[in-house]
């Protein structure tokens, strides 16, 4: 029966339910009650398409592709419509029809073609909107105040506008009164499956954002992270100054002892800087798992604490934070965007605590060793009317160090920060998946013959990280994600290899180039783990993110060339399934991908 067939299969590819139902797109309940034989789908739902479909992509990606054909009956050579076609007969060997008549009726949701548009992917829609509104992305990145290659990025897919609804609603307005202004309303409502009296802006909007509305707020934090780098410049230098304009006398009200509720704390941490930046004090120690509203209540506050964070680092203050880690990945990230400039002065070293602090109590410790501290101890929800203790005098100081010194015992760096290049490749050998996104193609799969061809010692030394790094990881999965140069452009010799910090720009020629693309199709044949995923373009121009289950690297390809590790598992996990998404969305057929690589380039 179709249930024991299924179980059947699954084992013959080693594949659990957790992974084929990401594979599949379906979530787990649904999957485990096909394995169980509570419900048989019929032979042509959409559904079985949905499994087939994970079979075939689990299989093809973890290099069990032979077992596969075996199994089923078909030769390995036939076409993946063909295999998948072989994998839903002989799941139905021996179970009886039950494909109804009327089912063909009942899923027909389409009209003059047009598949029905919920079930299009965001860049699709987006791009069949300016289609039929005639715009280009030159035309409306100008109306919408963006860069036309982020208008390209919609369209494709690789980039959406959700994490800044202001601009997400910008767009959409935009593109739908142009389609009206060009009496193009009832085409768009063929498009979207509606009626056209009932068309209205709004409607397009939700129609227009439909998947993404729903989608993965990891992904959409960790974009929103990810354009924060791809904008970043170095910030200026700090002054010393103290802003003493900006803070009035009371205080630094030398005298207080307690600071009661938000207002309260913010006094008190405004003392607490103030003090730091007077004495020069060598280091501060930072903790809270309060929820960080009270820092935007009182909107005079951020800048008063911004300018005194900078008069300390400026006197060469060392400051370690260590950030919760039950904190959201929501509110994680914006931490670490709005700490960035301050991360980039080398003065602050970020932590974050291993271990849960639970969601009964609410602790702050702010410590100026030797000096002052500031120290609660709140039941969680009783912050508005909580005790800020701010104490100055022993035995208190020297308890609280010891203190902070236990919680950074159980805390690892929440990120590393380090010129490109410097970044030691090596802390990926002990991963099981590896996964690069890149504009232009990886040192990862160059040949050495390429690599010593150019001359350039910088290359060479980045050329030989990545060689050591690719032997360890031989019997892994790899997915490198990069763009393709088009034939004429390679023709050109005009093909920028990834970026050497220090070293002038170096391009291929068309040799260098095949013999590149060449290797590639020589490693998807050689190991199975190893997929190269052409992508439109580059989802972020000046970035490579290289990811894997315990480390995340984002480097920018352009100055000011840094690097950013994470280790955080919340980090780690949110980019692997904004890579995961890229991965489902272009990853094609092995074979497919080989031979249009050899039809184009070789």
């Amino acid at each position: 029966m179709f249930a024991d067939r299924l179980s059947t299969i699954m084992k013959t590819l080693n594949v659990n339910n957790k992974q084929l139902s990401e594979f599949s797109h379906l979530d787990s309940s649904s999957l485990s009650r096909l394995t169980k034989g509570s419900r048989t789908p019929s032979e042509d739902s959409i559904t079985v398409r949905k499994v087939t479909d994970g079979l075939y992509s689990f299989a093809e990606s973890d290099g069990k592709m032979d077992a596969l054909c075996l199994l089923v009956e078909e030769e390995k050579e036939s076409s993946p419509d063909s295999i998948k076609s072989s994998i839903i007969k002989w799941l139905y060997m021996d179970q009886p029809s039950i494909t109804k008549a009327s089912r063909s009726q009942a899923s027909d949701t389409s009209k003059a073609g047009i598949n029905r548009s919920s079930r299009k992917r965001f860049g699709v829609r987006f791009n069949d909107a300016m289609e039929l509104a005639g715009m280009s992305n030159i035309y409306l990145s100008r109306r919408a105040y963006v860069d036309p290659s982020l208008i390209s990025r919609y369209r494709s897919g690789l980039r959406s506008p959700v994490n800044n609804p202001e601009a997400a609603e910008l767009l959409s307005s935009i593109i739908y009164k142009q389609i009206e202004t060009s009496g193009r309303i009832s085409d768009l409502s063929l498009l979207m499956n509606e009626r056209p009296e009932t068309m209205n802006e709004s409607l397009f909007n939700n129609w227009l954002y439909a998947d993404e509305l729903h989608h993965d707020m990891d992904v959409t934090s960790t974009e929103k992270l990810l354009t924060a780098f791809e904008s970043f410049t170095l910030p200026e230098e700090p002054q010393a100054e103290i802003p003493f304009d900006l803070i009035p006398d009371e205080e630094t009200d030398k005298g207080k002892k307690l600071y009661v509720g938000p207002k309260g704390l913010c006094s008190a941490v405004i003392r607490f800087l103030s003090s730091a930046a007077k004495t020069g004090a060598e280091e501060l120690y930072l903790f809270s798992n309060q929820n960080m509203d009270w820092m935007t209540e009182d909107p005079t506050f951020l800048p008063k604490w911004a300018a005194l964070m900078k008069a300390c680092i400026a006197n060469g203050t060392r400051i370690n934070i260590i950030h919760n880690i039950d904190r959201s990945y929501e509110e994680m990230n914006s931490a670490i965007i709005a700490w960035l400039p301050l991360y980039m002065s080398g003065m602050i070293t970020p932590y974050y605590c291993t271990l849960p602090t639970g969601a009964l109590f609410s602790q702050t410790l702010f410590l100026n060793p030797g000096h002052c501290c500031i120290y609660a101890n709140l039941v969680a929800g009783t912050e508005k009317e909580g005790l800020y203790y701010y104490y100055m005098e022993e035995p208190y100081l020297s308890f609280m160090q010891v203190q902070f010194n236990n919680m950074l015992g159980h805390s690892r760096p929440l990120v590393d920060i380090m010129p490109s290049g410097t970044a030691d490749l090596m802390d990926f050998a002990d991963s099981e998946d590896l996964r690069i996104i890149q504009p232009g193609l990886s040192l990862l799969s160059m040949p050495e013959a390429v690599a010593t061809s150019y001359d350039s010692p910088g290359l060479m030394k980045k050329w030989n990280d990545y060689d050591s790094l690719s032997r360890v990881m031989k019997n892994r999965r790899v997915f490198v994600c990069a763009t393709l140069y088009a034939p004429e452009v390679v023709k050109e010799g005009s093909c920028l290899l990834e970026a050497v910090p220090g070293s002038p720009e170096i391009y291929y020629t068309q040799e260098t180039y095949k013999k590149h693309v060449n290797n590639e199709i020589s490693l998807m044949n050689s190991h199975p783990g190893y997929r190269l995923i052409a992508l439109p373009e580059a989802p972020f121009s000046n970035m490579q993110l290289i990811i894997s289950d315990e480390h995340v690297r984002i480097t920018r390809t352009a100055p000011p060339y840094i690097s950013f590790t994470f280790t955080h598992p919340q980090m780690c996990y949110a980019f692997k399934n904004y890579s995961d998404k890229l991965i489902k969305q272009y990853m094609t057929d092995r074979r497919i991908m080989i031979r249009q690589l050899s039809e184009l380039y070789l």
